[in-house]
């Protein structure tokens, strides 16, 4: 099947995709339990079904309701539960939450946009909250026990990391490893922002790829197919402990088409992948297509690395290739091409000091990464054994937060910009355009080619007839 047969066919059935589930889905029919005590105080008993995620003012839990005020019933709704931030909670405790049952609220930010909070919560089945919860747990372990013990496992890590690194070092180095955003400070996570480099510490599928190596490695004196196995498993296992976010979903896909192809013989075209793992998802929920910024910046990230990180990596021939620093400039510039548009859209912001500060702080990321996963490894058997690494950690850290801090406080690092869906629209419009202008031309060129070759050919074969 050619490329561009393939992406025609994406974009059709996300469209019928669209057309099905779409108009049906922003007039959600409410659980008549759950709406006949809309703005009511209630009590509501439900299990944690999602790793809970502390932020410095609270604590969000997202609950599957099985009672409510002492009624049972059984629902897919979900709702969330804002408790103090100094709860401790995990995933599968049993708890009974009471306060005042609302709906979702549209967020409006500081530049004029305005956040779709309720659809952005809707494409996981959440249509409540309530703010300002009473929440204490009945039992525990319930949930699905391989999830139950990820978690476990992932808040152990995290916890030496906090122990052996000051903050805030081990948010940072928990965000680059497993955590994400999540484990970041709202400062710092400002400063992220605000310089353009959030994807640093949103895991996706460099994390993805690390692990699978790393396990198939590990794993290569068995057969060929048991390494292959292996590689499957942890990526499966790592997507789950890291929270199984639209990012870590997408690269996950990939890295598993990628290990097919291998076990079966076959060559692995990345684009074909990047699509397929598109597809599977939106076909599987739609509503990520519109009301999910974190798989449209993922998808349109990676689609950007794979087409234009060469054009650009030609152009750039000034950048030495020494620490990879061409190849880091021409993937940054690549993905923010396709991002840009979006984020404009999104957010009506753009950072202008993205470039610089991606590749001053991804040259240390890998090392970072590495040196950070041995410091906490290692801290489950001896803080003093992981001290040396901690504090190697600390230092490469120190750097990548000062060039963060730096950059964030220039002047007009991040910049405002009106930007409706038709010039969105447009500009992707465009980029599709000139696609497969190029993509014809480079077929013209290789026909042209191709058919001189086969004169050249035809001449030789005549010359050494005469001969």
């Amino acid at each position: 099947m050619k490329f561009y047969v393939f992406v025609w066919s994406f974009f059709g059935v996300v469209f019928l995709a669209s057309v099905f589930h779409w108009p049906l889905w922003p007039f959600h029919n409410h659980d008549p339990n759950f709406y006949s005590h809309l703005n009511e105080v209630v009590t509501i008993r439900g299990i944690i079904v999602d790793e809970p995620d502390q932020r410095e003012n609270n604590t969000n839990l997202i609950i599957l309701p099985t009672k409510i005020n002492d009624k049972s019933f059984s629902t897919k709704e979900k709702l969330i539960a804002r408790a103090p931030s100094y709860s401790t909670f995990q995933y599968g405790d049993e708890v009974e939450v009471r306060g005042k049952l609302e709906l979702p609220e549209m967020i409006d930010s500081d530049n004029g946009r305005t956040f779709n909070y309720p659809e952005y919560l809707a494409k996981d089945n959440i249509y409540y909250l309530i703010n300002r919860a009473e929440v204490k747990v009945i039992s525990s372990g319930h949930g699905n026990i391989v999830k139950r013990n990820l978690f476990k496992i992932k808040h152990a890590f995290l916890s030496n990391l906090n122990e052996l690194l000051p903050e805030p070092h081990s948010g940072f180095m928990g965000g680059l490893i497993i955590a994400g955003k999540k484990s970041l400070p709202a400062d710092i996570l400002a400063e992220f922002q605000r310089t353009g480099t959030l994807q640093i510490v949103v895991l996706s599928g460099y994390n993805i790829t690390i692990v699978a190596e790393a396990m198939m490695k590990m794993f290569s004196f068995l057969p060929s197919a048991g390494g292959l196995i292996a590689g499957a498993g942890s990526i499966i296992l790592f997507s789950i402990m890291a929270g199984g976010a639209s990012t870590i979903v997408r690269a996950a896909v990939m890295a598993l088409i990628s290990i097919l192809g291998k076990a079966t013989h076959r060559v692995y075209d990345a684009k074909r992948a990047l699509f397929m793992a598109g597809f599977l998802m939106v076909l599987q929920n739609p509503k990520i297509l519109t009301y999910d910024p974190s798989f449209q910046l993922s998808f349109m990230a990676t689609l950007g690395l794979m087409v234009l990180s060469p054009f650009f990596e030609q152009r750039l021939l000034w950048i030495p290739e020494k620490f990879q620093l061409r190849a880091m400039a021409s993937a940054t510039l690549a993905s923010q091409v396709f991002v840009t548009p979006i984020i404009f859209y999104q957010i009506g912001q753009v950072s202008l000091v993205s470039v610089p500060t991606n590749m001053l702080m991804l040259i240390l990321v890998p090392t970072i990464m590495l040196i950070g996963f041995i410091t906490g490894l290692v801290g489950f058997v001896s803080h003093l054994v992981a001290m040396p690494f901690a504090f190697i950690s600390y230092f490469l850290l120190s750097y990548e937060l000062f060039v963060l801090k730096f950059f964030a406080n220039i002047p007009f690092a991040l910049i405002s910009i009106p930007f409706p869906f038709w010039v969105l629209a447009g500009v992707y419009g465009f980029y599709v355009f000139i696609f497969f202008k190029r993509r014809k031309n480079t077929s013209q060129i290789t026909k042209e080619s191709a058919a001189v070759g086969g004169a050249f050919s035809r001449i030789k074969d005549i010359k050494i007839l005469e001969d």
